[in-house]
């Protein structure tokens, strides 16, 4: 054990010695490198092209003459000295980031960028629209979007903050605030009805081609309230499966189903009448639309904002109605 804690002390002295010479440009590669998983999502999330990352992180290895990463073409692993600096190097970028917070809460001036994770199709259509006007607002702020449905974890993959539909955090490193509630309907479009008629009751449906999503690589089966308030959980074999939002819209507005659509998405279509709704007495609120952010980050003046823009974004009553 002795002789584990005097080679650290070594390295950290070490460390400590070469640090004025070691840009931030190049502790951030490497740092969101190994958090990441690649170089191209770091690049991604640092604003660079993926060449740039890596030799940023060469550049590093070579002003400290030790190899940090094991390079394979499908991994990016830590060597023992890559596990030693990482640790150090963490620590000084979240020590900038508490200093620049510091600064901006003095100054009340919103700068830097703000890494934002957004679900696919209601993230384009709903949230990005307020985050952009930010910029116009705060011409210091950098706007990273990131548009996905899965779960991200905010405090792992380094995002300021997160708009999700369905679970929250249970993390007590995660604060949370319910934007809106999202209403799900069967609907239709009116060719589609005339060429086969409005089903009258659940149990018509398994005659009708359906729509559904697959997430995943599995379809998710409709929960629908009966007649009777009760719950139930339908699928049908053999009917048409996608795994885009906007594309399970499309879909309906050609024609081809019955589709169970968020009224974020179909609202415009329904007003319109480009969609009927179908078995009415099924709507229900079937999901909340959440926003996350880091606790530690919590007074970030680029946070506050942004949390602020969302929740005018979203006030009751809701943009897309009905």
């Amino acid at each position: 054990m002795g002789i584990l804690i005097l080679s650290f002390a070594k390295k950290d002295r070490e460390f400590k010695r070469l640090l004025p010479s070691i840009s931030v440009e190049g502790i951030s590669a490497f740092v969101y490198t190994v958090e990441m998983g690649s170089f191209t999502a770091a690049s991604q999330a640092l604003g660079l092209s993926k060449s740039a990352a890596a030799k940023s992180v060469a550049r590093l290895e070579e002003r400290l003459g030790v190899q940090l990463l094991l390079r394979t073409t499908r991994s990016i692993t830590l060597t023992d000295e890559g596990k030693v600096f990482f640790l150090k190097s963490k620590e000084i970028l979240e020590n900038i980031e508490a200093a620049e917070t510091s600064m901006s809460l003095r100054r009340r001036e919103v700068t830097g960028v703000l890494r934002v994770s957004l679900p696919v199709s209601f993230g384009r259509l709903w949230a990005a629209p307020a985050l952009l006007e930010l910029t116009t607002q705060y011409p210091s702020l950098v706007l990273n979007l990131s548009f996905t449905d899965r779960f991200v974890d905010l405090v792992e993959e380094g995002f300021d903050l997160s708009v999700r539909i369905g679970a929250s955090d249970d993390s007590a490193t995660i604060l949370t605030r319910m934007l809106a509630e999202q209403t799900s309907i069967l609907c239709a479009a009116p060719a589609y009805i005339a060429r086969h008629g409005t089903p009258d009751k659940l149990e018509d449906l398994a005659s009708h081609r359906c729509i559904f999503f697959e997430h995943g690589g599995r379809l998710l089966p409709w929960h629908l309230v009966t007649e009777d308030g009760d719950m139930v959980e339908q699928s049908y074999a053999g009917c048409l499966t996608v795994n885009h939002g906007e594309a399970l819209l499309d879909a309906a507005l050609a024609g081809h189903g019955i589709a169970r659509l968020s009224t974020w998405l179909a609202g415009e279509h329904l007003r319109s009448g480009a969609l009927v709704p179908v078995l009415s007495f099924s709507d229900m609120v079937d999901r909340s639309i959440n926003l996350l952010w880091p606790r530690r980050r919590d007074h970030a003046p680029k946070i506050r904002v942004a949390i602020d823009a969302l929740v005018a974004r979203f006030a009751s009553p809701v943009p897309w109605g009905r």
